[in-house]
Formats: structure tokens, C-alpha cells, sequence
């Protein structure tokens, strides 16, 4: 909820101030659903779509109002939170994108072996949910990148038992038993 307000907030001040926004799908999600009847074929169609290449010098960018911008940002993080725990993963998109090529080209063999067994799952699983929720990588990533080694894998019922848990799921699943 708090992104729609957030994002109901950015549109009132786009309104104000003339500017156009224009919003794209990210995931599953698909606001102001009236049915998820064919959601399915919709999200296929979204991760399977090429990517848009965006040209920034064609934008005109504008700084956001200060006060505006106070009203969204949220208080100060602790330093607890800001400071980096050793214990935890590295965030931002260079390791997403060094775990989800572990995870493809080695870790997956053991995925199902290891996803119940929490000393083994650190070396048998994608451990991709910090980078998909912090937005360091897409699904659409994802679903691209892990369809390129399903042929080449060690261990396709692994790779299907990773895709079958993920929202990654009937889309890919559909593609590979064909």
C-alpha cells in the first residue's frame, strides 16, 4: 500500500505541473486488475517481450519540489540498518546478477536436494529475494536469464523444481516441457 500512496502522491504532482508519466509493469503486479482472468497470458507476454531500450537524452528531466520530496522520503535509516552486516548478503545489482549466474550455471543441481535444509540451501538456492524485492533485478531478468542455460543444465528437474516456486513458474514450465 505504501507504493500506491506514494505513487498516487507522484501523479498529483506530475498533474500539477503538466507533466506526463507514464507508468510500466513490473513483475506480476498489474494495478487496478478487475480479474486475474487471462493474468496468466499477460505476465508470458510481458517477461517474453524484448527489452525497451530508453534513449535519457530524449527526456526532459525536472527536480522534484523540496517539499514534496521531504513528504516522501520517510525518516533517516539507523545506523544499525545502514551499516553493512558482514553476516548478510552484499546488496545492489552487480551481485544479484553474480548469484543468479552461480545459481544458473552450478548452484541449481542441488536446488531441490537443498531447499528444506537450511545449512545446504546457502549453497543450493537462487537467493535471489533481497535483489527481485529491493528492485536490483527483474523477474523478466530472471525469466530471460535462466532460460538460456535449462538445455545445458546438470539437472533439469532442479531447474524446473527452482521455476515451479517462483512467479517464474507456468510461463517457463509451459516453454520447456513443449
Amino acid at each position: 500500500m505504501l507504493t500506491f500512496e506514494r505513487d498516487i502522491a507522484m501523479q498529483s504532482f506530475f498533474d500539477q505541473h503538466n507533466i506526463l508519466w507514464k507508468q510500466s509493469q513490473l513483475h506480476g503486479v498489474i494495478r487496478k486488475l478487475k480479474s486475474r482472468r487471462d493474468w496468466e497470458k499477460r505476465w508470458e507476454l510481458t517477461m517474453r517481450a524484448d527489452p525497451k531500450i530508453i534513449d535519457l537524452n530524449s527526456f526532459k528531466f525536472q527536480n522534484l519540489d523540496t517539499d514534496l520530496y521531504a513528504s516522501l522520503q520517510g525518516k533517516p535509516l539507523s545506523g544499525d540498518i545502514a551499516t553493512r552486516n558482514k553476516n548478510f548478503q552484499q546488496g545492489g545489482e552487480y551481485w544479484a546478477w553474480r548469484y543468479l549466474e552461480s545459481f544458473a550455471k552450478e548452484r541449481h543441481a542441488n536446488y531441490s536436494r537443498h531447499i528444506s535444509k537450511p545449512y545446504l540451501s546457502r549453497k543450493g538456492c537462487d537467493r535471489l529475494s533481497p535483489y527481485l524485492a529491493y528492485g536490483n533485478i527483474s523477474m523478466r531478468m530472471v525469466y530471460h536469464y535462466t532460460n538460456q542455460f535449462y538445455e545445458k543444465s546438470a539437472n533439469k528437474k532442479a531447474m524446473l523444481d527452482f521455476v515451479s516456486r517462483t512467479a517464474l513458474a507456468l510461463p517457463f514450465y509451459a516453454e520447456i516441457r513443449k
